[in-house]
């Protein structure tokens, strides 16, 4: 059985493109080359693929990696200094490297449903943070709110199960 990464491209100059690939990495690296001006990226889907090329897309505002089984980051994230959202949902203990903790333009950043037991050490450096989601991880009420205090201009979205 085959499975479909749909990949959301929208580009600055048009209002957005809908892409079907199956899991051939070559074909989607491929097809993301004709994409210049790309700002958004939807690679969120069942698969632990991120092609290397996304790292490349120096003007990209919205990436969403989501539901890709990821246990790292990669840390060429934060070669991406426009990036504004980052969507890292349900990937089951996702760390995050350090870098991240200095992307200033990050105005929001989802984690929720990472299976989190403890907060990242370094979301407190965040401080031009809009948005925090971290529904459905296991964090310490104590910790949550030592967060809550340090970032005092950040929504936090958070439930304790």
């Amino acid at each position: 059985m085959r499975y479909l990464l749909i990949i959301i491209i929208l580009l600055t100059s048009c209002t957005g493109y809908m892409y079907n690939y199956d899991r051939d990495e070559y074909r989607v690296k491929e097809d993301l080359k004709k994409c210049n001006n790309c700002d958004a990226l939807d690679l969120s889907g069942s698969d632990d693929m991120v092609p290397d090329n996304v790292y490349n897309f120096k003007q990209l505002e919205y990436l969403n990696l989501a539901n890709k089984n990821l246990d790292m980051l990669n840390s060429r994230v934060c070669e991406l200094s426009n990036l504004k959202y980052l969507f890292l949902d349900s990937n089951d203990g996702i760390q995050l490297p350090e870098c991240l903790y200095d992307m200033n333009n990050l105005k929001i950043l989802s984690l929720s449903s990472c299976n989190m037991k403890e907060l990242p050490q370094g979301l407190n450096k965040l401080t031009n943070l809009k948005i925090l989601t971290i529904l459905g991880n296991r964090f310490d009420e104590k910790r949550l709110e030592e967060l809550r205090e340090s970032l005092p201009n950040t929504k936090i979205i958070a439930y304790l199960d």
